[in-house]
C-alpha cells in the first residue's frame, strides 16, 4: 500500500495508510457483521478530515483487505449509499436482495447489484464462467448498493439507521441457513498471509462463537 498524504487533515502527519489502520484495527464484529463506517461524523470522531475522494480510496484499501481474507458480512458504510458495499456469500448477498420467497423479509438491498469476486489465478486462467457455477452459492462476493433503506421493521418496532438493523437481519439469515442446512464457510480465510500485517478480524464475543458453531460448514 502506498501512503499519500491526507489533504486538510485534522491530524497533518497522518496519511492514508494510517486512516484505514486506524479504521481496521478498531473495527470488530457486531453480531455477525463488521461494519466499515466512513462517514463523515465516523471518521471526524477519529480525528480524520478527508474530502470525498480521499474517502473513496480508504473505501478501496479496506475493500481490498476484506477481500483478502473473505471477510464475511463486512459493510462499507459511507454517506453516499451508492458506494456502499456488503460482502458475503451469494446465497446471503441473495437473501438480501430478497430473491428468496420464503424470506422475503430479509430483502433489506433489493435495489442491489452482486459481483462476485473472482480469485486472481482463475481471472487469469480465463476460467470465470466454470468458477461462477461451479462455485453456486458458495462464492464469495459483493453486493453493490444504490440505496440504503433508513429503517426497518422488527416485529412491532422499528430499527433506525442500517448499522443497526443490519447485524439484526444477517442474525436471522444465519439462523435460517442453519435451519435450511445451507452451506456457509468460516467467518474468514486464515490461511492467507498477512494483509499488510494486519490479521483478518474474528468473533470476539463468546456467545456468539458458540452460536457459528452450529452452522454447517
Amino acid at each position: 500500500m502506498k501512503a499519500k498524504n491526507i489533504g486538510n487533515s485534522a491530524k497533518d502527519s497522518n496519511t492514508l495508510q494510517d486512516v484505514v489502520f486506524k479504521i481496521i484495527h478498531d473495527v470488530s464484529y457486531h453480531g455477525p457483521v463488521i461494519i466499515f463506517d466512513l462517514r463523515e461524523k465516523s471518521l471526524s470522531e477519529k480525528g480524520f478530515t478527508l474530502s470525498g475522494d480521499e474517502i473513496k480510496e480508504v473505501a478501496a484499501y479496506i475493500s481490498d483487505y476484506i477481500k483478502h481474507y473473505e471477510q464475511m458480512n463486512s459493510f462499507i458504510l459511507t454517506d453516499d449509499h451508492r458506494h456502499c458495499v456488503f460482502y458475503a456469500t451469494k446465497e446471503i448477498c441473495e437473501l438480501l436482495q430478497g430473491k428468496r420467497s420464503e424470506m422475503v423479509w430479509a430483502g433489506v438491498f433489493p435495489n442491489s447489484h452482486y459481483v462476485p469476486c473472482v480469485p486472481n489465478e482463475i481471472q487469469r486462467k480465463g476460467h470465470v464462467h466454470g468458477w461462477c457455477h461451479a462455485e453456486k452459492g458458495y462464492s464469495f462476493g459483493l453486493l453493490m448498493l444504490k440505496s440504503v433503506p433508513e429503517s426497518y421493521m422488527q416485529f412491532n418496532h422499528v430499527l433506525f439507521g442500517v448499522e443497526n438493523y443490519l447485524p439484526e437481519v444477517v442474525y436471522w439469515v444465519m439462523e435460517a441457513l442453519i435451519d435450511y442446512e445451507l452451506y456457509y464457510p468460516p467467518m474468514c480465510n486464515e490461511s492467507r498471509e498477512l494483509w499488510n500485517r494486519l490479521p483478518p478480524k474474528k468473533i470476539q464475543d463468546p456467545y456468539m462463537r458458540i452460536w457459528h458453531k452450529h452452522l454447517k460448514l
